[in-house]
């Protein structure tokens, strides 16, 4: 038999080892540099959604942030309505407060006025009254 058979699959079965050897090393450093690609893959999805939850999170702390500060501006300006409020009560009743001080003092100088007339009368009641008296009293002596 001569080495060359016509129709066999090969005449070197070693070399035939070695490029399967070969072939099965090229596969097994593709699956070894797709595994990697994997783990690769899997970090950066574990990193994505770690990233994700941070920003659900902060999307959250953020909501109740401003729930939390729509409510105290809320509570701020029911305040500052209740303060406004008063203020103008206030005012309303200072307002009437110094219209009464007002006709009070109008009242007291009416009344000092009065009182001033008064004085002259009586005084002159009183002169008319010594007059008389001296009068009376001229005539019996």
């Amino acid at each position: 038999m001569s080495e060359i058979q016509t129709g066999s699959v090969s005449d070197d079965p070693g070399r035939i080892i070695y490029e399967l050897e070969e072939r099965l090393k090229t596969a097994n450093a593709t699956i070894i540099g797709q595994t990697a690609e994997i783990d690769r893959l899997r970090a950066e999805l574990q990193q994505t959604q770690a990233w994700r939850t941070a920003a659900t999170d902060a999307h959250s702390q953020a909501s109740n942030m401003i729930v939390n500060q729509t409510a105290e501006i809320d509570r701020l300006n029911a305040e500052w309505q209740t303060e406004f409020t008063a203020a103008q009560q206030l005012r309303s009743e200072v307002a009437q407060l110094e219209r009464l001080l007002d006709d009070a003092r109008d009242n007291l100088r009416i009344l000092e006025a009065d009182g001033t007339a008064m004085d002259h009368h009586c005084e002159g009641q009183k002169a008319a009254f010594l007059a008389t008296i001296k009068v009376l009293a001229g005539g019996r002596s």
